[in-house]
């Protein structure tokens, strides 16, 4: 399991660009990667609309906000050409990030039992510290929230 304090596991995975991406590039900067369960539903789009208005605010932390799902590649292309999303969406398909960080979890959907992915956030420093670990936000919430907590980090 994930913990604060420690070194964020290293992972590759391909974004919304076709192009694959590794934690581990984005070293000095502060990452806030996401985790959602799917696109083009009400509460991930509204989760992804406002990182994208949050967008400005992030850079000027010097952070870089990054989304993962289980959704393939094309779901995150047409989630971001509807929904004008112009961050780094990555697809886990076969949930091996999602299982690295911990955020697969047994959930109860229209009364049947189903494993998805739990809502969570993490922020990582620019040397790669995992920072601050938020699971099962509210989507509505989620990055303004983050976006409060990373500010914390640079008083």
């Amino acid at each position: 399991m994930i913990e604060l304090h420690t070194q964020a596991p290293n992972f590759t995975l391909f974004g919304q660009d076709e192009q694959a991406h590794s934690l581990h590039d984005y070293q000095g900067q502060y990452i806030v990667l996401y985790f959602y369960p799917r696109d083009l539903t009400a509460g991930c789009t509204l989760q992804a609309e406002t990182y994208q208005d949050l967008t400005a605010e992030f850079t000027a932390l010097n952070a870089k906000v990054i989304g993962i799902s289980r959704d393939t590649i094309k779901r995150h292309q047409k989630f971001c050409e509807t929904k004008g999303l112009e961050f780094l969406l990555l697809a886990d398909p076969e949930e091996d990030v999602c299982h690295l960080y911990g955020v697969m979890k047994d959930k109860v959907m229209y009364g049947k039992a189903v494993r998805g992915i739990e809502r969570s956030t993490f922020i990582i420093s620019p040397t790669g510290e995992i920072l601050d670990i938020q699971r099962n936000v509210k989507a509505k919430l989620d990055p303004d929230a983050t976006l409060a907590k990373l500010k914390a980090f640079h008083v």
